[in-house]
């Protein structure tokens, strides 16, 4: 029959995990606790996911208080910006405008609802976005195709009007 952690039935149990949950030494928490570091790191071991699941609620609570205090920030320059227009203040609209879109993009980077990988825009009637990744697999696509392709591809690409 194995063992009981001495850990799991250490008086400071609770204490111990936070700091372990923290990322705290070893050492640091065997000396602190007058407990082994192998006691620790069995103890460690055993209640992994547990842990686990402390530190990734802690982060989440960390992200979610910051992008709330982005969002008070938000609505802080909108309520400056209505001042600021119905009093005619024009410039101190502007500047509120500012702080306002460096925050919502900020929001949106945080959520990851914004795409900030380069883009090429190729326009065609129309514009487009083609993400760089791909027009470079077409390009490198064309170069590798036959002499015949690449011949009616230059055409096709001679026929296109060019602004400027």
């Amino acid at each position: 029959m194995s063992r009981k952690c001495t850990i799991c039935t250490h008086p400071q149990r609770a204490e111990i995990d936070r700091e372990l949950a923290e990322g705290r030494s070893i050492r640091d928490i065997a000396r602190r606790y007058s407990v082994s570091r192998p006691s620790l790191h069995r103890h460690r071991t055993h209640v992994q996911d547990a842990v686990q699941r402390a530190v990734e609620a802690k982060a989440v609570q960390v992200g979610v208080s910051v992008l709330d205090r982005i969002r008070e920030l938000n609505r802080e320059a909108r309520s400056l910006l209505e001042e600021a227009r119905s009093t005619g203040r024009y410039a101190a609209a502007v500047q509120a405008i500012r702080a306002a879109t460096r925050l919502l993009e900020l929001e949106a980077k945080l959520l990851g609802e914004l795409d900030e990988r380069p883009h090429v825009n190729v326009q065609m009637g129309m514009a487009v976005m083609v993400p760089k990744g791909v027009l470079e697999a077409i390009y490198r696509a064309v170069l590798d195709a036959p002499e015949e392709v690449r011949e009616r591809v230059a055409l096709a690409l001679a026929e296109v009007p060019h602004e400027g």
